[in-house]
């Protein structure tokens, strides 16, 4: 093997060592979000709720998590594939998709961040499906009846205070 041969080995090999560390410290996240969808599948809901972050539960509580599964059809995912791995400044990143036990493919962008001990869960993101108008503004979901007292409450006392004054 003549000198270009060794040096075009030398620098695939290298490539090779990148590629593989790459994985190595990012496999934390996609094994996390593994790790998730393996809990869904077997209807352990405690268990993938403990792996949402703080910030994540604020906004979900554990049914409003499973009916988001159950209408993505994500409650019985067959395998993962992350094409995509980010880790940077205590926030991680899988993007790829879920494959679910009757052959769907979910395209999905998992984001987490890091906790004490482990990676937890900050935001999950499926890609609309179907058509799709991009000229349209996105409708926002509406709140729940527990935000809706909440902010109902929060207006009258506000009202009532600017009648007092």
């Amino acid at each position: 093997m003549g000198t270009l041969g060794k040096v075009l080995l030398g620098f695939v090999g290298f490539v090779a060592i990148v590629i593989a560390a790459a994985f190595y410290f990012t496999s934390g996240v996609a094994s996390k979000a593994d790790d998730f969808f393996a809990a869904v599948s077997n209807n352990d809901y405690d268990k993938a709720y403990s792996m949402l972050s703080e910030e994540f539960k604020k906004n979900a509580n554990k049914q409003q998590l499973k009916d988001f599964l159950e209408q993505n059809n994500l409650t019985k995912v067959k395998e993962t594939s992350w094409n995509s791995r980010e880790i940077k400044n205590g926030q991680g990143k899988v993007q790829g998709k879920a494959i679910t036990e009757t052959g769907g493919t979910v395209p999905l962008t998992i984001h987490f961040v890091k906790g004490k001990d482990d990676w937890l869960i900050y935001s999950i993101t499926k890609s609309a499906s179907g058509l799709q108008d991009t000229n349209q503004k996105q409708v926002t979901q509406i709140p729940n009846n527990d935000e809706l007292l909440s902010l109902v409450q929060a207006t009258n006392k506000v009202f009532t205070q600017s009648v007092a004054k």
